[in-house]
C-alpha cells in the first residue's frame, strides 16, 4: 500500500511542471527582455528568432516577441 502512494505522489508531483506549461505565459521579465533585445542588436531579428525556435521552440520565440518593438523586428 505505501509504495502505492509513494508512485502515486510521485506521478503528481512530475506533472506538475507539465500542467503549468500549459497555462498563458507570463510576460517576459525585464532581464529577459534586455537579453532578447541584446541577442537582437548582435545578430539581427531574423538569426535571433531562428536561434530560440531551433533550440528553445515555437512558444519561446513568440515568448521573447512581446519584448521587442516593431522597430527592434525591422532591424533583422
Amino acid at each position: 500500500m505505501r509504495k502505492f502512494m509513494v508512485a502515486g505522489a510521485a506521478a503528481f508531483l512530475l506533472m506538475q511542471p507539465l500542467s503549468a506549461l500549459s497555462g498563458p505565459q507570463p510576460a517576459p521579465s525585464a532581464a529577459d527582455c534586455e537579453q532578447i533585445k541584446q541577442a537582437v542588436a548582435t545578430y539581427g531579428y531574423a538569426a535571433a528568432r531562428k536561434f530560440a525556435v531551433i533550440h528553445y521552440g515555437k512558444d519561446a520565440a513568440s515568448y521573447g516577441d512581446r519584448c521587442l518593438t516593431k522597430k527592434d523586428k525591422a532591424k533583422g
